[in-house]
């Protein structure tokens, strides 16, 4: 029988699939958990959202990538 800690073996050097890099270009990871942060409630209807340095810095991402993100979520709507 196949055990949990069987599941979870790889060979030496394999990624398991936690380890696996998500496939979704990075703005749209970035857009993706700025959206969810906006549907948490994390800043209210009519609040500013941070800065495109301050996401930049947060996200560790070019500002490029920040402002496709937010061009992503405008878009959306």
């Amino acid at each position: 029988p196949v055990t949990c800690a069987d599941q979870d073996a790889t060979p030496h050097g394999a990624m398991s699939k936690r380890e696996i890099p998500d496939a979704r270009p990075r703005y749209r990871q970035v857009a993706d958990e700025l959206m969810a942060r906006l549907a948490a409630g994390e800043w209210p209807v009519g609040a500013m959202l941070p800065t495109e340095t301050e996401l930049c810095a947060g996200f560790n991402v070019s500002r490029h990538t920040v402002r496709e993100a937010l061009r992503l979520i405008e878009e959306a709507g």
